[in-house]
């Protein structure tokens, strides 16, 4: 299931992707999200249910 969150316009948009799961080893992927969300005071615009 894909949950789109509201987006306003954008100016010069960046997507980054992290996937969970045994490819995510000791979660490296999903810190560097996490860690970037927090340094770059972004948020999620859409999430992907890893099930």
């Amino acid at each position: 299931m894909i949950e789109i969150e509201e987006v306003p316009e954008l100016r010069s948009p960046v997507l980054i992707a992290a996937f969970e799961g045994w490819n995510d080893a000791a979660d490296a992927a999903s810190s560097v999200i996490d860690h970037l969300l927090h340094v770059w005071n972004a948020r999620v615009g859409a999430a992907i249910d890893p099930e």
